[in-house]
């Protein structure tokens, strides 16, 4: 599985939402004609409208693909015991449709589902991500991904997505 291709994109109040919407629609390619995972960072100070844009585009592609998930962080660290739970609401997110009496027991990992999940393409947006930790917990080696899938990051801080292994536009 070849890594996602990974869109930055830096939001600019001289574009109308509507120009903004549209050109991330096209990154993101929110019709799913391509079979490949992207991954779309959207980087700005608080209040520039970056949830906004992860919101409109989390709705077209949900209904493209049938099955996401919006996780929304507070501010500051979050701690293990909270991402260990999100890793739960993912699983539990994701799956419940075909499997609704699935319920995440303690001491399971996302690798115990790693063959359910990676069966269906989904549409992630994790919002307002202050650190690291969090993406690499939740994210993880994309290896539960199904290829096609649509993942939104949104971020106050450029230097968390720019490590992540994919290519940079």
């Amino acid at each position: 599985s070849k890594p996602p291709k990974f869109h930055n994109r830096a939001s600019s109040s001289a574009e109308s939402g509507e120009q903004r919407l549209k050109q991330l629609e096209e990154k993101l390619d929110v019709e799913c004609n391509e079979d490949e995972t992207r991954i779309l960072g959207l980087v700005g100070m608080a209040g520039i409208g970056k949830t906004y844009l992860a919101d409109k585009l989390f709705v077209k592609l949900k209904t493209e693909i049938g099955r996401g998930l919006f996780i929304k962080f507070g501010n500051g660290k979050t701690k293990q015991q909270e991402l260990d739970s999100l890793q739960k609401t993912i699983v539990e997110g994701l799956l419940k449709r075909d499997y609704p009496n699935l319920r995440f027991a303690d001491g399971n990992t996302r690798e115990d589902w790693k063959n359910l999940l990676i069966e269906k393409k989904v549409a992630i947006v994790f919002d307002n991500v202050s650190d690291e930790e969090q993406i690499e917990s939740l994210l993880g080696k994309y290896d539960w991904i199904k290829e096609g899938s649509r993942i939104i990051i949104t971020t106050r801080d450029k230097s968390l997505i720019e490590g992540l292994d994919c290519g940079l536009y």
